[in-house]
């Protein structure tokens, strides 16, 4: 009947996507709010300024009035989207609607770089669970877990710098002290070059004692003798530099737990197993 009341109308819940626009440096990013968690910072106090108030403009809502996030490089937020985001980057890229994984180690440094520092807790999880399925190397290891509290990567960038074969560089020591003071890191260096030193002893054919590793035809330490034929035998291990660094290692386990996501999940778009 013509009299009758036209349906009334819903959105769903699902597929109405409302768009949020944030300026980084001098760009803009237009992406469905549904990619953003309002539960951390920095966009739990930018959300309260997006809200309407009065007849001013509503922030974030347009390219005239969006958020800024301060103190971000516009290539770790594009890096970011890039993984919160996967679908809607591919259609822009006009591929194919299957998110490829990503697996640039520069992209998902970025990834941990943001989330480790906007307590993106799921994401950060997410992140350090992809890079150990990549190729770090030790020094990488090192460097991002001191920056982004990864206690793993610690131990294993300094067993990294212990076991390689070349001696140890001015470029590795300054890896090897990265992050920390100049008493600790020199400390630090010193206890490396120390296990270095223990480790090519070790694993050196010839006349090596193979009881206590001492470098004599007859050790003076043991008595026994030594031979020529002797199995290699490795001395340093994760174990030995837990030991050795365990006041670094229980510091970055203590700031972990901060980390942890049971102390609050936040759930994002695009991140999946």
């Amino acid at each position: 009947m013509s009299g009758e009341a036209p349906p009334q109308l819903r959105r769903n819940s699902e597929f109405y996507l409302d768009w949020i626009t944030f300026q980084v440096e001098d760009e803009l990013f237009k992406i469905p709010i549904r990619c953003v968690t309002f539960d951390t910072e920095p966009f739990k106090t930018l959300s309260s300024r997006s809200l309407p108030s009065g007849d001013g403009p509503v922030e974030g809502m347009s390219d005239e009035f969006p958020i800024a996030l301060p103190d971000t490089s516009k290539v770790d937020f594009q890096r970011l989207l890039e993984v919160l985001c996967p679908l809607f980057t591919d259609v822009l890229a006009f591929s194919n609607f299957r998110s490829k994984p990503i697996t640039s180690i520069e992209i998902w440094h970025s990834v941990l770089k943001l989330s480790t520092k906007w307590r993106l807790l799921d994401v950060r999880s997410y992140a350090i669970e992809t890079i150990d399925r990549l190729s770090l190397s030790h020094r990488e290891m090192l460097r991002y877990g001191r920056d982004y509290k990864v206690s793993n990567w610690v131990v294993k960038g300094c067993l990294g710098f212990v076991i390689q074969e070349a001696p140890l560089s001015e470029c590795d020591a300054k890896d090897i002290m990265h992050g920390l003071s100049l008493d600790e890191g020199v400390r630090q260096l010193m206890q490396v070059v120390g296990l270095h030193e223990k480790h090519k002893l070790s694993n050196t054919r010839g006349w090596n004692c193979p009881a206590c590793q001492y470098g004599e035809v007859r050790c003076n330490n043991c008595a026994r003798y030594s031979s020529r034929n002797s199995a290699v035998k490795t001395v340093v291990d994760e174990g030995t530099v837990r030991t050795n660094f365990n006041v670094e290692v229980a510091e970055i386990v203590a700031d972990e737990k901060c980390f942890d996501p049971g102390w609050g999940v936040y759930t994002f778009v695009g991140v999946t197993d």
